[in-house]
C-alpha cells in the first residue's frame, strides 16, 4: 500500500506540481478509537489542496486522499484504500455541487473485472456524481487490476484539474460560492454524520474537527 500511495502522490506531483504543505502539530497525529491517524497535506499552487490520512496497525492499514479545489472550477475527489486480513477495499468518490459536469470523464475506466459493491445511501448522496466501491482479495493479478483502476482514476482527476478553468480572484462571487459549497459539505459531515467524521468525534471536539476540516482536510483556499 505504501507503494500505491507513493505512486499516486508521484502522479499528482508530475501532473499538478503538488508540494508538501504545513499541518498544525496538533493535527499531525490523532488517536481515534485506539488507531493512530497520521495526517499530511500537499498543495498545488492556484489549483488544489491534497490531504492524506494514514493508519498502519497490525490488523489494518489504510490511507485516504482528499483533493479539494482552490482556484479551479473542479470537483472534490476522495479516494480510500483499506486493507484488512484477506481483502482490500477501494472507494473512489467524486463530489460535484452543481451537477455531473466532470463525472462522465471517469465513466469509461474499465471496471468489468472488479468486484463492485453499492454503498448505503447517506445525506450527501445527491452530491456524489461518480462512485466506485470494490474490493480485492489476495492475489497478484487481482491486486494489479485494482491498482490499475486506482491509478487511472487519479490520472483522470489530474487531467480534470489541469484542464479546469480558473474560478476567479479572491472576492470573486463564483470563487466564494465554491468555497462556501465545500465548507457546507464538510460542516455537514460534522452536523449530520459521516463514517470517518463520526469516528473523529470520539477524539476531537466539534470546534477541533471544524478547524481540522477547514484548514487541512477540506482546505478550499490557500
Amino acid at each position: 500500500m505504501d507503494a500505491l500511495l507513493n505512486s499516486i502522490l508521484g502522479q499528482m506531483e508530475g501532473s499538478l506540481g503538488i508540494r508538501p504543505a504545513g499541518v498544525p502539530d496538533k493535527f499531525r497525529k490523532i488517536r481515534v478509537k485506539g488507531m493512530p491517524f497520521h495526517i499530511s497535506r500537499y498543495v498545488a499552487d492556484g489549483c488544489c489542496n491534497v490531504a492524506v490520512m494514514e493508519v498502519n496497525i497490525l490488523i489494518m492499514k489504510m490511507f485516504a486522499v482528499i483533493v479539494t479545489p482552490f482556484d479551479k472550477q473542479a470537483p472534490l475527489v476522495c479516494l480510500d484504500v483499506v486493507r484488512v486480513p484477506r481483502k482490500t477495499k477501494y472507494i473512489c468518490e467524486v463530489y460535484e455541487f452543481d451537477g455531473p459536469c466532470y463525472a462522465p470523464r471517469y465513466e469509461n475506466i474499465v471496471s468489468d473485472y472488479l468486484d463492485v459493491e453499492p454503498l448505503p445511501q447517506a445525506w450527501y448522496s445527491h452530491l456524489l456524481t461518480y462512485l466506485k466501491h470494490f474490493q480485492g482479495r489476495p492475489g497478484h493479478q487481482e491486486k494489479k487490476q485494482c491498482e490499475c483502476f486506482i491509478r487511472e482514476f487519479i490520472n483522470r482527476t489530474c487531467g480534470i484539474y489541469s484542464d479546469a478553468d480558473i474560478i476567479g480572484a479572491p472576492g470573486c462571487e463564483e470563487r466564494d460560492r465554491q468555497i462556501g459549497q465545500i465548507r457546507e459539505y464538510a460542516h455537514g459531515l460534522i452536523e449530520k454524520g459521516g463514517v470517518s467524521t463520526d469516528a473523529f468525534k470520539t477524539a476531537l471536539s466539534t470546534e477541533q474537527i471544524t478547524e481540522l476540516y477547514d484548514t487541512v482536510v477540506f482546505r478550499a483556499v490557500e
